[in-house]
């Protein structure tokens, strides 16, 4: 920060020298809400944000069997190049259709799959899970038994969102 009228620096080069000339430890763009950030600053007390270093795998990916645009190896492989030490692969079921969402038969056959390219792939848990939709009167679109089979299935909404609360 420099002064107008002489060009002379003030406070320092970088954002980081500016809150360090305020006695204030540097605050990232995340925390600037207006919360009490300063005063944590100030106390030297801002908490620890996660960094991609902190990051240890992925619980949910798609696959181009569904909407993603790679095969399971060629995503097994990227997510242990990061060093993830797991990925679950989480292809859409049926109900997303526009997304070549996975029926029963074709969830089965592509967690056996997920569990050959497991193989393929050291140094890397690979998962065998589905995005399984929510139907509006809140059953899931794949059956238990089906579900049963893979190591995780995250549920989601992908329609009906403006539905009237239950009587």
């Amino acid at each position: 920060m420099y002064n107008n009228a002489d060009e002379r620096l003030i406070a320092g080069e970088s954002e980081e020298g500016i809150y360090a000339a305020l006695g204030l430890d540097w605050v990232p763009p995340e925390l600037r809400e207006c919360r009490g950030e300063l005063e944590a600053a100030a106390a030297h007390r801002l908490p620890h944000l996660v960094s991609l270093a902190d990051i240890r795998g992925d619980l949910h990916a798609h696959t181009d069997e569904s909407d993603g645009r790679d095969t399971i190896l060629d995503m097994a492989r990227a997510a242990r190049d990061l060093g993830y030490e797991y990925l679950a692969i989480t292809d859409h079921s049926q109900a997303l259709a526009m997304a070549n969402g996975l029926d029963e038969p074709r969830a089965l056959q592509h967690a056996a799959r997920i569990r050959a390219a497991a193989r393929e792939v050291e140094g890397l848990t690979l998962l065998a899970g589905i995005e399984c939709d929510i139907r509006p009167d809140g059953t899931l679109d794949l059956a238990d038994d089906c579900l049963a089979q893979l190591d995780l299935v995250v549920v989601s909404v992908h329609s009906a969102f403006a539905q009237s609360p239950p009587r």
